[in-house]
């Protein structure tokens, strides 16, 4: 699978929009993107949590590929949900994203934030899995918070 500049330059920007610019983070996530690209790309490919999983541990190692056990607030203050949900919502997710459009598929991603940390860059790779534009690959819409 080989690496574009523009491959690049999404992993720098949506970084940026993620307050994480630092040059590990910016290639944990392009790291991230290949992995995605070359599964994919795979004839027997299947969309599953361990998917996603795998795709947050190379992106955020600190994840160590499992779901949060800590709350988390957004910036607007606004609260994710109890991590005690997180597995079932996932579930749930992962089971209809055939019936959601990407960006449906993106923001409940993001309401879910699975991760301890990653989840913007995570659902970004996945928006784009979903869009069928990883081998160029566009940054989600900002999503407004309620």
């Amino acid at each position: 699978m080989s690496i574009t500049t523009h491959d690049v330059y999404f992993c720098c920007i949506e970084c940026e929009r993620q307050r994480n610019v630092k040059p590990t983070g910016v290639y944990q996530m392009l790291l991230g993107l290949i992995y995605a690209k070359t599964k994919a790309n795979e004839a027997d490919f299947v969309f599953t949590e361990d998917f996603i999983k795998t795709i947050a541990g190379i992106v955020a190692p600190i994840t160590k590929a499992e779901y949060r056990t800590i709350p988390v607030i957004f910036d607007n203050g606004q609260k994710g949900i109890n991590s005690r949900l997180i597995t079932d919502q996932m579930q749930k997710l992962v089971a209809n994203h055939t019936n959601m459009d990407p960006i449906e598929f993106y923001k409940n991603f993001e309401l879910i934030h699975p991760f301890v940390d990653g989840n913007g860059r995570v659902g970004s790779i996945l928006y784009n899995l979903m869009r069928d534009t990883l081998n160029l690959p566009q940054l989600p819409p900002q999503i407004k918070w309620d």
